[in-house]
């Protein structure tokens, strides 16, 4: 037995799944949806709004199946692919013999008991050359035992009696401890014909529905890039939500962001006012952010390197903490009065805040 089909198969069998799922959301969009009806609007207004959300819902269940409709098929052959490579590769088990006559038994056929992907098991069913009993085992030698007793009476064997005329098959079970007793009648013929009607009618439903309710590659690609801009969009507006909560966030949107020329200007008129001269710029390191060293001078003789430094950082920090500017985290250096750092320029809305948060 082949499990692995043609991938046509497969296809089928995905989009017959995606119609007939379309089919039972379709019918159930008859019923009015409440919400909708709670609307204070014209009749008209209500009905426009209801089919809206109706063909909303239909075209989100399409979208969906084709987005999964790759990685679904390909998970089943898969599947079946494991299941025919599991069934043709497992060793048969040695050792097996006849519980009647002792002779070694041989292999009438073998399936896999469990089609479960995560519980395969195969089932080796032999017979005697000799007195023709039968046995099933499994790959490991554990012997199949199938449960006989009476489900009413939980103590009697359970015994089969098997009649065939033409492709009508009747069993009946009996017990052997009391009076139950189960008739089954199969009828092959009425099997085969209930399964070609259905396969009948599943091909019709691909025939009237197939273009209706499976997307086209270029369909499918549209609703994905939808749901993608949509993710996107609702990321982004939860995202300024969030800020909008913040109160860093408004502080953030407070700081003045001033040009360097500015800032020259704001941080030279600081400094002198506190002894600190000839403020200069040296040439920017511009990448993700503008970073400009300096250099300054110390004019207060009275003052000490540690003091220089720290009270230079100090007003530094205190000038630039209403702007979009700050010192990079090497501090001030100090050599004979000469005092050098770095100051770092952010642009960023999210870098704004990073800096608030300090």
């Amino acid at each position: 037995m082949d499990y692995l089909k043609n991938e046509q198969c497969y296809l089928d069998l995905y989009d017959l799944y995606t119609i007939k799922e379309c089919l039972r959301i379709k019918s159930q969009l008859t019923k009015p949806v409440k919400s909708l009806q709670k609307i204070k609007a014209s009749e008209k207004e209500k009905l426009r709004a209801i089919l809206t959300a109706h063909n909303l819902l239909l075209y989100h269940a399409k979208g969906e199946r084709y987005k999964n409709k790759q990685q679904i098929i390909g998970k089943w052959m898969d599947d079946d692919r494991l299941r025919d490579e599991r069934l043709a590769n497992t060793s048969l088990p040695s050792g097996i013999f006849c519980d009647y006559c002792e002779e070694s038994l041989e292999l009438e056929t073998k399936h896999l008991h469990d089609i479960d992907i995560d519980k395969l098991r195969v089932l080796f069913f032999f017979k005697c050359p000799e007195c023709h009993k039968k046995k099933a085992v499994y790959e490991d030698g554990e012997e199949f035992k199938y449960d006989r007793t009476c489900p009413k009476c939980k103590t009697g064997e359970i015994k089969s009696k098997f009649s065939r005329k033409g492709n009508v098959i009747t069993t009946i079970d009996t017990c052997t401890e009391c009076n139950y007793k189960e008739k089954e009648i199969m009828d092959l013929d009425k099997n085969r014909r209930k399964r070609e009607e259905k396969e009948k009618q599943d091909k019709q439903l691909l025939r009237k529905f197939r273009s209706q309710y499976c997307l086209s590659d270029k369909e499918g690609q549209e609703y994905v890039g939808e749901v993608e801009r949509l993710k996107a969009l609702m990321s982004l507006m939860k995202e300024q939500e969030e800020k909008q909560a913040d109160p860093r966030y408004h502080k953030a949107k407070k700081l003045k962001r001033i040009t360097v020329v500015k800032l020259e200007k704001i941080l030279k008129k600081a400094l002198e006012k506190e002894k600190y001269i000839n403020l200069q710029f040296d040439k920017p390191i511009i990448d993700k952010f503008v970073i400009i060293p300096f250099t300054a001078q110390d004019a207060n003789n009275k003052r000490e390197k540690y003091d220089s430094k720290n009270a230079l950082r100090r007003l530094i920090k205190k000038t630039l903490e209403k702007t979009n500017w700050r010192l990079t985290s090497e501090g001030i250096d100090y050599r004979l009065g000469y005092l050098s750092g770095k100051l770092k320029g952010y642009e960023n809305e999210d870098d704004l805040i990073k800096i608030v948060r300090r």
